[in-house]
């Protein structure tokens, strides 16, 4: 019977044995990111090879309002060109932290092409410029779309 607990990578995002101590791609140490903050490792699970843990970093970092998340949602936003339901998911999370910043990079995306993504930016850019947004974004939009959707 093999090992049905995964580990990945925080260098390679190699798959490796729960087990292991060093990952069998690359070498790196596994239990490094062991002292890292939790915020830390919620935008390292940004860029995680499964989606639904890139879903849920980007829920829990909306709830945790963290300003200091904005560049990294941002980034992840531009490197998920393909999906659209995890956009969409990364503009409420910028809705629930608000700020400048956020309501920034909610106004640049006012042009996007997908229906899904801008309508999600037009309710969060009105719901920031009349005040709102931050207190009540995350209670309204619900948790990741991909652990709601197939």
């Amino acid at each position: 019977m093999g090992e049905v607990l995964t580990r990945f990578c925080p260098r390679c995002r190699g798959e490796n044995p729960y087990r292991r101590t060093h990952c069998v791609a690359c070498g790196a140490s596994l239990t490094s990111a062991d002292d890292q903050s939790y915020a830390d490792k919620l935008v390292w699970a940004l860029g995680h090879p499964v989606r639904e843990v890139r879903a849920t970093a980007v829920y829990l970092l909306g709830m945790r309002r963290d300003a200091e998340a904005i560049p990294h949602l941002c980034r992840a936003f531009e490197q998920s060109p393909d999906d659209l339901f995890l956009q969409r998911d990364i503009l409420q999370a910028l809705l629930a932290i608000g700020g400048p910043r956020a309501l920034s990079f909610l106004r640049e995306q006012l042009a996007h092409p997908a229906l899904v993504v801008w309508q999600q930016a037009e309710r969060s850019v009105q719901l920031l410029a009349a005040g709102e947004g931050a207190a009540d974004a995350t209670a309204t939009s619900g948790p990741p779309s991909a652990l709601v959707h197939p």
